[in-house]
């Protein structure tokens, strides 16, 4: 949902285990997809407005990078969530294989490790961004002084 949004100066967004489909999850039944009613006010047919904003499917294009992370076995949320999203928003996919839902949060987990290669990652791509843009404008952002040292080490 975040990184659909346009008016934020956002560098980008992994998503655990997300639900990226509200829509399609409702009908699962579940437990986690029984809650969705109550915190949008109605189900889908009843406040449609409302589920229209918060789906992360509906709000394509994506306006940030974006890397989905998903254990195979998911027992909650359905892989299948994260694949259809990734296809659709043509961002990237990790499938963990043999992981779970809680895995992805769980420090001793291989799962773990994972999301701390992809936060790096994504942080360094997004540094190394800044750090350019300084470069060729040491006003970038109003940050002068950022950008002049960044221009002086250049």
């Amino acid at each position: 949902w975040l990184a659909a949004q346009g008016n934020l100066l956002l560098r980008g967004v992994i998503s655990l285990a997300g639900i990226c489909d509200l829509v399609d999850y409702e009908r699962l039944g579940n437990d986690c997809a029984a809650s969705l009613p109550g915190l949008l006010g109605g189900t889908s047919l009843e406040v449609p407005e409302r589920w229209a904003l918060a789906n992360p499917m509906g709000l394509l294009p994506l306006k940030a990078p974006a890397c989905l992370i998903h254990g195979e076995r998911d027992a909650i949320v359905p892989v299948s969530q994260s694949e259809n999203f990734a296809r659709a928003a043509g961002c990237e996919l990790q499938v963990i294989r043999g992981g779970g839902h809680f895995d992805l949060v769980s420090p001793h987990s291989n799962a773990f490790e994972v999301v701390l290669r992809t936060v790096r990652r994504m942080v360094e791509a997004a540094l190394n961004q800044d750090v350019a843009a300084a470069t060729r404008n040491p006003t970038v952002a109003g940050l002068p002084e950022f950008g002049a040292a960044c221009a002086r080490q250049a």
